[in-house]
């Protein structure tokens, strides 16, 4: 397809060139031709398109450009150029859906619509005569006016009620789309969240492998993300934690052995069960629930889970520990060997599993909820980020990011004025050369986002970092994804000043 292929050019065009191609885009997904000529291919191939450029636009574009795509028709719409298409919720396909699924920041944008007005989209939800196409296109733009600073729900009792009614009757939208955000960010009642949380919690967590058989597409993933959105967003009784708790030992008694077992099957291997429960068990439940909560069964139950990792020399554990040391005394680990040797293994996986377990540990220091030496930890990962290691600094770059984001307390002032240097020290080394050979070239665009965003947070402390070199690096870059990050620098530059 010739659209898709000039897109895959879209990040090395000029300015000029990309908007003329993005008008192009926009008139042709318009059109009822190209869409009778695509069919079933239209959502592959406008979903390419589409990303490449809200993954490319940010502050004033990104907002001119998610409302061009709000006021676009939708397919099947009535009175459209699009009327006449017929697709099911399978191949149709919506531009803003790329902004609810990919969580694209849209919180400081405005949306403008003469024709797409709120009691439209309501209207459109209510109707279920309509083709689906219509009413999924109005689902998101309802999302994105929620996510926007446009839409206040307490002013709009009337987005709750419809919430519930599309909730309560198991509406065909949720065949797509979770029901738990509609639960807490457009209904927002705890009694419901609560009463919705019981729901799902009377179903038994997804088994895809028995003793004799594998099943494909048993949907353990969207089960665990309709619980991590509840968990997310309320407290909840003691008895609900055990309950759900029980629940993931129910699933682990007869998951676990099997999941290891066919994770070495070529066959099978693509099926990530046990990757998902232990990443849900380390974000949604060690994570988000309170100290207090835990119960001396619960504690024992995801002692268990980390012990079966631990046994089996599954370097997945290293995920789990921190949480579980915020849980029990009841394990006497040495943290920074087991950090060092992981961090500067030459295993890809034991590197980001080291990665995510510092970051951890700074999340639980910075709210006191661990009790732990984190001098020595701190000292091994400021010098690995000093010493620029090529094999690690990836995953050292984005921790130290990830920490400066979330565990604002866990570096000392002086520490962050070290990381400034470093920053610094990096830019001397590698970009003060015309071309770097280290890296290639996408894990050193990687790594520059992950420095550009620690330039960024340093900047917002008042930390000194040489700004003036890293904005002529970034306006000059021919790389989108590095060129944005002018803008931010400068914003951030004047911010400062005015402290």
């Amino acid at each position: 397809m010739v659209l898709d292929g000039l897109f895959r050019l879209y990040f090395i065009l000029n300015k000029a060139q990309r908007i003329n191609l993005e008008e192009s885009l926009l008139t042709l997904y318009s059109s009822n031709n190209i869409w009778t000529l695509l069919q079933i291919n239209a959502r592959k191939i406008f979903s390419t398109c589409f990303s490449r450029v809200l993954h490319e636009k940010h502050g004033k574009d990104l907002e001119i450009f998610i409302n061009r795509l709000f006021n676009l028709p939708m397919v099947g719409e009535s009175g459209t150029n699009l009327e006449s298409i017929k697709l099911d919720n399978y191949f149709t396909f919506e531009p803003l859906q790329i902004v609810n699924e990919n969580d694209i920041k849209i919180d400081n944008i405005v949306i403008t619509s003469s024709t797409y007005t709120l009691n439209k989209i309501l209207t459109y939800l209510k109707n279920k005569s309509l083709p689906i196409s219509v009413r999924l296109a109005s689902w998101n733009r309802l999302l994105v006016l929620k996510e926007s600073s446009t839409l206040n729900i307490l002013e709009h009792p009337e987005v709750r009620e419809l919430a519930k009614s599309m909730l309560s009757n198991n509406d065909e939208i949720f065949q797509t789309y979770l029901k738990s955000y509609a639960v807490t960010q457009l209904v927002n009642e705890k009694s419901f969240s609560i009463y919705y949380l019981k729901e799902l919690m009377n179903t038994p967590f997804n088994e895809s492998f028995s003793s004799t058989s594998a099943a494909i597409g048993t949907n353990l993933q969207t089960q665990l993300n309709e619980f991590r959105n509840l968990l997310t967003k309320t407290t909840y009784d003691q008895k609900i934690y055990t309950k759900l708790v029980i629940n993931i030992e129910i699933w682990w008694s007869s998951q676990y052995k099997l999941c290891k077992k066919y994770e070495t099957d070529t066959l099978f291997s693509h099926i990530s069960d046990l990757a998902a429960m232990i990443v849900f068990i380390k974000e949604a439940i060690l994570k988000k629930i309170n100290k207090q909560f835990f119960t001396p069964q619960m504690k024992q139950i995801l002692s268990n889970c980390y012990s079966d990792l631990k046994s089996d020399d599954d370097s997945r554990a290293m995920l789990l520990l921190p949480g579980i040391l915020k849980i029990t005394t009841s394990f006497s680990e040495n943290l920074l060997p087991l950090f060092k040797n992981n961090i500067l293994s030459a295993d890809k996986t034991n590197i980001e599993n080291a990665a995510y377990l510092i970051q951890d540990v700074a999340f639980y220091k910075d709210r006191n909820e661990l009790e732990l030496n984190i001098r020595e930890l701190k000292i091994i990962l400021l010098q690995l980020f000093a010493v620029q290691k090529e094999s690690s600094l990836p995953a050292v770059s984005r921790t130290i990011s990830l920490i400066l984001e979330n565990s604002k307390k866990f570096f000392t002032k002086k520490e962050k004025e070290t990381l400034g240097i470093n920053v610094d020290q990096f830019f001397s080394s590698y970009l003060s050369i015309d071309n770097q050979t280290v890296f290639k070239q996408d894990i050193f665009n990687e790594i520059l986002i992950n420095y550009l965003d620690i330039i960024t947070k340093l900047r917002n402390e008042r930390i000194n970092v040489k700004l003036d070199q890293w904005i002529h690096f970034c306006a000059r870059s021919k790389y989108s994804e590095i060129n944005r990050y002018e803008s931010i620098l400068k914003v951030t530059a004047n911010a400062t000043l005015d402290k």
